[in-house]
């Protein structure tokens, strides 16, 4: 599906203003008086983060380096919360934001993605999504294809949230139609095409349990 310019002026880019320079402030003097980073988000955004890369070793170049975070229940409130914390959120504009993501997650299986694609035979590929696929396969059987691909901006925000971007890197926020319940099992991400075939995969039992006995 193509996104127009309009669909993306998303709310990553969005955010008020005095938020992006509140966090700029916080990135720059609160590690001067011993701030310490928020490890129970960074503990959220590893559970449910996978990473993956693949090379074509006739050439030895990267073909495909990728990150993709799926915005789980859990995580979407982690990643609130984070914003409150660093960027000293009002309550109503905590409470408009996860209202949102809320909904967004009762619709959407989304999923925050970090990407490089490349290649000296195929030069574009880094820029031309028409040669990218992606899959999302759970452990139901279903599979579906992303309803929309948004570029979002690499700022001050993204880099904080996400520090596993790099200057190399795209980054997209996609939606699949709704297909992971309290019942999935597993979560299978597919890139297939010409870049390379790559494989992310989540264990979504192992990863509820771990949230039940971490809240315990």
């Amino acid at each position: 599906m193509r996104v127009s310019p309009q669909t993306q002026m998303s709310r990553w880019s969005q955010w008020p203003r005095r938020i992006v320079a509140a966090g700029l402030l916080v990135l720059f003097v609160l590690p001067l008086a011993g701030w310490k980073s928020d490890s129970s988000y960074e503990s959220v955004l590893k559970e449910w983060t996978r990473d993956d890369e693949a090379y074509n070793w006739t050439g030895i170049e990267a073909r495909l380096v990728w990150h993709a975070t799926y915005l789980s229940s859990s995580f979407r409130s982690a990643k609130v919360e984070r914003y409150a914390e660093l960027y000293q959120l009002m309550p109503t504009e905590v409470i408009r934001l996860k209202e949102a993501e809320q909904a967004d997650g009762q619709k959407f299986d989304t999923f925050f993605i970090s990407i490089y694609a490349g290649s000296r035979v195929y030069p574009d590929i880094g820029n031309d999504r028409s040669l990218w696929k992606l899959v999302l396969e759970t452990s139901e059987g279903n599979q579906s294809e992303p309803v929309s691909w948004e570029e979002v901006p690499k700022n001050q925000v993204t880099r904080t949230l996400f520090p596993y971007i790099d200057r190399w890197s795209r980054l997209f926020e996609v939606k699949f139609p709704k297909s992971i319940n309290a019942t999935t099992k597993t979560a299978q991400l597919k890139m297939v095409g010409v870049p390379a075939d790559s494989t992310l995969s989540w264990n979504l039992s192992k990863l509820r349990s771990e949230t039940r006995q971490s809240s315990l």
